[in-house]
């Protein structure tokens, strides 16, 4: 074998025996490679695991959100009708109960007017009583006295309601028998009739009542009727 011929093969070994160490190596890498990609692939599968399970997981938390959301909404739509409701029935009762007291109210104060009239009546009739028993008492200290009424002071110049003041008002009858003030009484209570005739005496008094003008007595007027 020449020189070259061993030359060759001697690079042939080299070169046979860089390939073997290149194919190990790589061998090598390759299996720490597989082994690394396998690891990290295992890694991947439980954390791709992890994320279904949260993933799961916030699925059945959305749902049970939005469960307890619809029930919470619904309970506050309940609640505001129920809230709505109510208002309604309180305003209800509120507008009965003052209703109500402004009937009482009403009713009181009418019974109030008519106390307070009745009132009024009894203590003007009290008034007209007084008078009375005074011209009675008055009447019978004359009688016992035997005194005599003076000129134009008859009987018939006092009035036939309260028996004491002068006759003052002729009525639309033309009887001339009544005072002022009970005048007044038969006017306010509404009714009002002659004391001598009954006929109904008129409420607008301006226009059927006479008045003593220049100082004398109405029974000394032209006109005048006696009871």
């Amino acid at each position: 074998m020449n020189p070259n011929q061993v030359m060759a093969q001697n690079q042939r070994n080299v070169t046979q025996k860089t390939l073997e160490d290149l194919k190990q190596e790589t061998n090598t890498w390759l299996n720490e490679e597989r082994i690394s990609l396998s690891a990290g692939r295992e890694r991947d599968q439980l954390e791709i695991e992890a994320l279904k399970k949260q993933m799961v997981e916030l699925q059945n938390w959305k749902r049970n959100s939005n469960s307890f959301l619809a029930t919470a909404q619904k309970e506050k739509d309940e609640a505001h009708k129920a809230l709505e409701e109510l208002r309604r029935n309180t305003s209800t009762w509120l507008n009965e109960e003052r209703t109500g007291l402004n009937a009482l109210r009403r009713k009181d104060q009418l019974a109030i007017e008519s106390l307070k009239k009745e009132l009024a009546e009894q203590q003007q009739q009290n008034r007209i009583l007084s008078k009375r028993l005074a011209f009675a008492e008055r009447t019978r200290c004359q009688e016992d006295s035997g005194a005599q009424p003076a000129a134009g002071q008859s009987k018939e110049l006092y009035c036939a309601v309260c028996y004491h003041e002068p006759v003052t008002v002729r009525l639309e009858c033309g009887h001339a028998c009544i005072c002022e003030p009970c005048l007044d009484i038969h006017l306010g209570g509404g009714g009002g009739q002659c004391p001598i005739c009954r006929k109904p005496i008129a409420r607008n008094r301006a226009g059927v009542a006479q008045r003593v003008h220049r100082g004398i007595h109405i029974s000394q007027e032209p006109g005048y009727v006696r009871p």
